[in-house]
């Protein structure tokens, strides 16, 4: 359940909770944007709407910052990979070893020390984990 979250106030308390006080010092409260999609729940899915507070210049270049206003917006906006979109990069072992560090050993304290030694290991015990503090 990676990247679950919750968003369960109701959408006046919500509203009431993101007020904000403008350049004059008035209290305001935000206008909502695609108010019919948000979705009370204890347990969102990362593709699902959740509300996000924003300045009116994202919307209204043109025209002065008059307040904030709650967007809904998709959390996640790539597709997920499990459903094979052709538009998804796939990633082979070859990309992700240029992120790899080029020689284990010189990581201090690190797994990849571990998974460098059991690799060279012809037998077929465990690594022994290296003190991290030298006595």
């Amino acid at each position: 359940m990676c990247g679950r979250i919750s968003c369960h106030l109701p959408r006046d308390v919500l509203t009431r909770a993101c007020a904000y006080r403008n350049r004059q010092g008035e209290r305001r409260l935000p206008e909502w944007r695609d108010a019919d999609k948000y979705c009370p729940s204890y347990n969102k899915s990362p593709r699902s709407s959740s509300p996000v507070l924003l300045s009116r210049l994202h919307f209204e270049k043109q025209l002065k910052a008059r307040g904030c206003s709650h967007r809904m917006l998709q959390w996640l906006a790539r597709n997920s990979p499990t459903k094979e979109d052709p538009k998804t990069p796939q990633k082979t072992e070859s990309d992700v070893r240029q992120f790899l560090p080029k020689s284990p050993s010189s990581v201090k304290r690190s797994s990849a020390v571990l998974l460098e030694q059991w690799l060279k290991q012809e037998k077929e015990e465990e690594p022994v984990a290296k003190q991290l503090h030298s006595e």
